[in-house]
């Protein structure tokens, strides 16, 4: 088990709660403004509910991410003076790294984590590894700020490991025809949702993270959760 260095990022929690945390995208300040956005709204839906012990972070930043000045002009007057930053974090597994780090620190009981679809598994699958690397047992919700339809959640998330089975067998190729995802009916691709299209761009590189830093490679994520137990972390495919 890793130990706490002496002193880390700003980045700290009160006391136990649910955490709501957004992953920055460096290098897009679109795709970070909607995943900043989309916990935003989720943070002050679950304060409107009176839940206690609630606190919202962004974290990332460090390889060309959004600085904490911008990240407060996005933010609404209720969260901006709230909202706890840190942008020490470069990668998915140092940004991991350091929500598990405060989850040992101030005893955090549940996250609640935002990022884009495309790099929603992995983000999951890394944060559980970190979580269980410390011997944490806390509760971790994903969520993906760019899509919100149920079944392409469900798609997109069996895709993706499909994909990165196939890699990780040596079966297939990175070709078109090892490319699973399928949209229901036949649509133009001007009226697919962004987030599907950005899943498309991206699944390739995401599905080779999956096996570089999966039990054969690095190890920075978790490789051995039951498909169920991945889909019964994500409130936006239990809820519907």
């Amino acid at each position: 088990m890793r130990r706490l260095p002496k002193s880390y990022s700003a980045f700290t929690i009160p006391t136990m709660g649910i955490l709501v945390v957004a992953q920055q995208k460096g290098g897009d300040s679109v795709e970070c403004k909607q995943r900043i956005r989309s916990a935003e709204r989720h943070y002050l839906t679950l304060r409107d509910q009176a839940r206690q012990d609630l606190f919202f972070g962004v974290i990332g930043g460090a390889n060309g991410g959004t600085s904490p000045e911008t990240v407060r002009l996005w933010l609404s007057k209720n969260t901006r003076n709230n909202v706890i930053i840190d942008n020490s974090a470069g990668n998915t597994h140092e940004k991991a790294d350091a929500i598990a780090r405060f989850c040992l620190r101030d005893q955090v009981s549940e996250i609640h984590q935002f990022t884009s679809a495309y790099h929603s598994l992995r983000a999951h699958l890394t944060t559980h590894k970190s979580l269980k690397h410390y011997g944490l047992e806390v509760k971790l919700l994903s969520f993906m700020s760019d899509l919100k339809n149920s079944e392409l959640i469900r798609h997109v998330i069996i895709d993706e490991i499909l994909l990165a089975s196939g890699l990780m067998n040596k079966k297939h190729l990175l070709s078109e025809s090892t490319l699973r995802f399928k949209i229901s009916k036949p649509q133009p691709w001007n009226h697919i949702s962004a987030g599907v299209r950005a899943y498309h761009y991206h699944k390739k590189e995401e599905a080779e993270r999956l096996v570089r830093y999966g039990e054969n490679g690095t190890k920075h994520l978790s490789g051995d959760i039951n498909i169920e137990a991945i889909f019964a972390s994500y409130p936006q495919i239990i809820n519907t």
